[in-house]
C-alpha cells in the first residue's frame, strides 16, 4: 500500500508585514476552533500596509495640505488687500470725477457771464450810437 504524500511547502524566513499579520490571525483562529477567513479583507482587523510607509505618506500629505493652507491665506490676505485698494481707487474716482463736474459747471457759469457782459456791451455800444447819431443829425 503505497501512501500519496503531498509535498509540503517551506516556510518562508522573512515575512512582510502583511503576511507576519496573515500568520497571527491564523494561529489564533485555529487555536480558537474558528477557520480562518478565505479573504483577509474580512477579517476582524483590516489588513493594512506598512505602517512606516503608511505614516510618511500621511506625513507628505499632512505637509502637501499645509502648504496649500499657507497658500491659500495668502491669496486671501492679498485679496484683501486688493479690494482696499480698489475701494480706495474707486473712491478717489468719485470725487474727482465731481471735481471735474464741478469746474465743468464753474467754466459754463463764467461763459454764461462773459456772454452776457459781452451782450450787455454790444448794447451799450448800440445806444451810444444811436444816440450820437441823434445829436449830430
Amino acid at each position: 500500500m503505497m501512501l500519496h504524500m503531498t509535498p509540503q511547502k517551506q516556510p518562508q524566513t522573512m515575512y512582510t508585514w502583511d503576511q507576519h499579520y496573515i500568520n497571527e490571525v491564523r494561529a489564533l483562529s485555529s487555536s480558537r476552533g474558528r477557520e480562518m477567513p478565505r479573504r483577509i479583507e474580512r477579517a476582524s482587523m483590516p489588513v493594512r500596509p506598512c505602517p512606516r510607509t503608511e505614516l510618511l505618506t500621511l506625513r507628505q500629505e499632512v505637509r502637501r495640505m499645509r502648504r496649500e493652507a499657507e497658500q491659500v491665506a495668502k491669496l486671501k490676505v492679498q485679496v484683501e488687500t486688493l479690494k482696499a485698494n480698489l475701494r480706495h481707487v474707486l473712491d478717489k474716482n468719485r470725487q474727482m470725477s465731481d471735481l471735474i463736474e464741478e469746474q465743468r459747471r464753474n467754466v459754463e457759469a463764467v461763459d454764461h457771464r462773459e456772454e452776457a457782459a459781452q451782450a450787455r456791451r454790444s448794447q451799450l455800444d448800440c445806444a451810444r450810437q444811436l444816440f450820437r447819431a441823434m445829436l449830430d443829425g
